[in-house]
């Protein structure tokens, strides 16, 4: 017949597993904690953001932020919301930096009645907007 261990061992046992449960647990909540800070912060930082595409960089890294966030504590809405946003804010970075080498171009561009036969094409397209 087996041997039957003695119920403060057990006992003894069933703590340390508990206590060990609990803080490893706690040590996730306190990874996930910051984690959801720094996206907080971030997107904080973002909505009092002038320049457009600063305000995109922080926005990309908040939605990189909230993906971690929401994996780490399993929140379908967010993680979803975020996937989403990441792309729409990637793209929309990529729109303002073209918008903006653009505007460089066309300010290299002589004034508007100046405009030879032989310029450049982006000059006679900026100066007809």
């Amino acid at each position: 017949m087996p041997a039957v261990a003695a119920p403060s061992a057990i006992v003894t046992q069933s703590a340390i597993v508990t206590h060990s449960a609990i803080v490893t647990d706690s040590a996730i909540v306190t990874d996930s904690s910051a984690v959801g800070v720094v996206a907080s912060a971030l997107v904080l930082a973002a909505f009092g953001m002038k320049d457009m595409v600063n305000l995109r960089i922080v926005a990309i890294c908040s939605n990189v932020a909230f993906i971690t966030y929401a994996v780490m504590l399993n929140l379908p809405p967010i993680l979803i919301l975020h996937v989403i946003l990441l792309p729409l804010n990637g793209w929309r970075l990529a729109q303002e930096l073209q918008s903006q080498r653009m505007v460089q171009r066309t300010d290299l561009c002589p004034p508007a009645g100046h405009i030879e036969p032989a310029e450049s094409v982006h000059c006679q397209i900026a100066h007809a907007r």
